[in-house]
Parts: C-alpha cells; sequence; structure tokens
C-alpha cells in the first residue's frame, strides 16, 4: 500500500498503477487499463503497453526499472477517473 498526497483530497493510500495510467488520472484523459494479476504486482494498474513490456521481463534488474515506473495515485481522483473511463 503506498502513500501519496493529493492536491484536492489530501493524504491518500491504495493502490498502485503504471506511469501512463497515472498521467492519464491525473489530466483526466481516457486510457485502456488492466489490473494485474501476477503476484508481484497484483492489483497495479497497467496500460496496454506496460502489460506488454511487463510480460517480456526475464531479469530482476528488468522487473526492478518497471517497478521505479509504477506510482501510486491518488485513489478517490483514481476511482472517479474509472467512472469516467467506463462511460
Amino acid at each position: 500500500m503506498a502513500k501519496v498526497i493529493c492536491s484536492k483530497h489530501g493524504i491518500q493510500f491504495g493502490m498502485m498503477v503504471c506511469g501512463h495510467v497515472n498521467d492519464a488520472i491525473e489530466t483526466n484523459r481516457h486510457l485502456r487499463y488492466t489490473p494485474s494479476s501476477h503476484p508481484d504486482i497484483e492489483g497495479t494498474w497497467l496500460c496496454d503497453q506496460c502489460v506488454c513490456e511487463f510480460e517480456k521481463i526475464r531479469l530482476d534488474s528488468d522487473l526492478d526499472a518497471f517497478l521505479s515506473r509504477i506510482k501510486p495515485p491518488c485513489v478517490v481522483c483514481a476511482r472517479a477517473w474509472e467512472r469516467m473511463s467506463s462511460e
């Protein structure tokens, strides 16, 4: 679980997302995502590009590089974005 300080909602704890999804949340832009079921990143929202990248990871150093791009969004903003994206 991660902590983020949102300018709208204050301190929030919760989910993790790839950087592309985080940018889409912050700019209120539609982007397709998939919650990961892989044990290393279970529940993390990944865009299609990051799903493909994650599936190609074979080395621990590659996994570390990938994980460095995973971010915590504001959960309130992410849920509002999720509702908007599904419409």
